[in-house]
């Protein structure tokens, strides 16, 4: 699941890391070392989108307790993923 941020300057795509699921987003033209976004325990992450600004980052998370969450990881300040959508409620 690579997806471009909006200026074209960095891909995200979905990792995994010693048994934790993670987005990790790289310069394309391999500058730089890559860089993990968010980390969590037990889930699956993936990037899903990007607000045209690229101040956040939508990410779909896929859990065995909780099945399929969206979150927003705001790319300002502390990352942490805030809540935005679980779609059991659906």
């Amino acid at each position: 699941n690579p997806i471009w941020t909006p200026d074209g300057a960095r891909v995200a795509f979905a990792s995994e890391n010693r048994g934790r699921g993670a987005v990790v987003w790289v310069a394309p033209d391999g500058r730089g070392a890559p860089e993990t976004l968010i980390e969590v325990e037990e889930d699956l992450v993936f990037p899903y989108c990007w607000t045209p600004d690229g101040q956040t980052l939508m990410v779909d998370t896929l859990s065995t307790r909780t099945g399929s969450d969206v979150w927003m990881l705001s790319m300002e300040g502390v990352r942490e993923m805030q809540p935005r959508f679980h779609w059991s409620n659906w």
